[in-house]
């Protein structure tokens, strides 16, 4: 009787099934993209609004109204509607119609010649990283990563100017300026806006956890985080992307997590005697920015596809002096420069490649100055060839501990030292440098193992063979 019951049972569940299956067989996979700007199918997409009705236009030369987006498979990430919709109907018509093609070279120069009217560097290197990192904003997704802008100056250097200047240029540009943490939320993952920062200082000041999650994660593509949103009287867990361009100013240094996703500037009060013109967005510059962002547009129409394939072969030859975070921060830009150099026979990828040497040397040095990681390797490598091993087993040599505590403890950089113990565990922790107990001459002794192949190897692992001498090391 039991039995006919569950084969009764498992009957009712196959009808059921093949119910629900029956209803499922007229469905279609579903796209689910973010209309600010996207890629899928190997075609750059972005939204436009003409009448109050919005469209969708991809590099295929094709439109779609967001009204068939239902019958199409089309579906919106988290269901929202962009409110920055910068991109003309007449320019996406226009690129239809084979009308409008640009240049990628005339939108970088136009962006650098624009700069070097209102902002004075130090570094003339410094205008095409900006102008190529304002270009890659209108096709960051096709990116894994997008490195930040750090503009690090003390007051008055010109920070807020630069941003200025940036805010009408890259795209869906937004000073984050008492911008709730919600707003700033969707206004990344909805609009995909390249956040700017003024006075960084005030994040933490203000105590804004919530922004600083989304800058320590929006580096990487996948990056989502997860916020409780209301709907309708609970509240519902809802991933919002943080991946954005961002760029930020401030006086202070940043933490290790984000300096690991920024492309630093450094800024300097500007030299009396050389003059900019004062930054005022009349009629004439007005009309030259719309232009110039629908020639952005459509370099993202036109060009994702070619340089995301130049980006996806690994071709681009990074400097061996970067280490693997420098080179994912810098290959957006060895990206953009090696394929206008193609198209215009420009040299912009060397330009880029001192710079971005000269940064990963100076971040070094920053880092052996506030890094106790860092600060470890070098005093060990400056002073382990001052002092003789005390036992020597094939390339492993043995130092007597009270030796070396003494060494660290009489640099300006450990004089802080209280005890060999807590020496110990840190070279134990982060090295596996281990302290053994030994008798030496009848004495009871306690040796640092160290051996050189290690010391060269932490020097590597690292990054810190442009800043630090190995020579004495044999």
């Amino acid at each position: 009787m039991k039995g006919e019951e569950n084969n009764l049972k498992t009957a009712k569940i196959d009808k059921y099934t093949k119910e629900i299956l029956a209803e499922l067989k007229e469905t279609q996979q579903t796209v689910v993209i973010n209309p600010s700007q996207d890629f899928y199918i190997n075609s750059m997409v972005y939204t436009f609004v003409h009448n109050d009705i919005y469209y969708l236009v991809n590099s295929d030369k094709k439109i779609v109204k967001y009204d068939d987006f239902e019958d199409m498979g089309i579906k919106l990430r988290n269901g929202n509607i962009p409110a920055m919709c910068n991109l003309r109907a007449v320019t996406a018509v226009d690129f239809i119609k084979g009308i409008r093609k640009v240049s990628l070279y005339q939108c970088f120069d136009k962006i650098n010649t624009h700069m070097k009217k209102y902002i004075v560097f130090e570094d003339d290197r410094i205008f095409p990283i900006l102008a190529l990192w304002v270009i890659g904003t209108y096709f960051y997704k096709i990116f894994r990563y997008y490195p930040y802008i750090w503009l690090n100056a003390d007051k008055g250097s010109g920070k807020s100017r630069v941003m200025e200047v940036i805010v009408p240029l890259a795209f869906n540009a937004v000073m984050a300026v008492n911008h709730s943490e919600a707003s700033v939320f969707r206004l990344v993952d909805v609009d995909g806006a390249t956040l700017l920062i003024d006075e960084f200082e005030k994040l933490k000041k203000d105590n804004q956890q919530g922004i600083m999650t989304l800058l320590n994660s929006g580096f990487n593509a996948e990056a989502t985080v997860i916020r409780n949103e209301r709907r309708g009287d609970s509240f519902k867990p809802v991933a919002f992307s943080s991946y954005s361009p961002k760029m930020f100013a401030g006086i202070d240094d940043i933490s290790d997590v984000l300096m690991d996703r920024c492309i630093r500037i450094k800024m300097f009060k500007k030299p009396k005697g050389i003059e900019v013109q004062r930054y005022k967005i009349d009629n004439e510059t007005d009309k030259f920015l719309k232009d110039l962002r629908d020639d952005l547009y459509i370099c993202g129409l036109q060009y994702a596809n070619p340089i995301k394939e130049t980006y996806d072969s690994n071709i681009i030859e990074l400097p061996f002096e970067l280490s693997d975070r420098e080179k994912d921060i810098w290959e957006v830009l060895y990206s953009l420069a090696q394929f206008i150099d193609n198209e215009s026979n420009t040299n912009l990828e060397e330009e880029i490649k001192q710079f971005s040497i000269e940064s990963s040397k100076e971040r070094s040095k920053a880092n052996i100055e506030k890094n106790d990681s860092y600060k470890l390797i070098s005093i060990l490598i400056d002073i382990i060839p001052t002092l003789q091993p005390v036992k020597i087993d094939g390339n492993t040599m043995f130092y007597d501990s009270d030796k070396v505590f003494n060494k660290f403890k009489g640099t300006e950089e450990f004089s802080w030292l209280k005890s060999k113990n807590y020496l110990t565990t840190m070279l134990n922790n982060k090295f596996h440098i281990s302290c053994e107990r030994a008798t030496i001459n009848g004495k009871k002794t306690r040796m640092y193992c160290i051996s050189n192949n290690q010391l060269k190897e932490l020097v590597d692992r690292y990054n810190l063979n442009e800043v630090i001498d190995l020579a004495n090391i044999s």
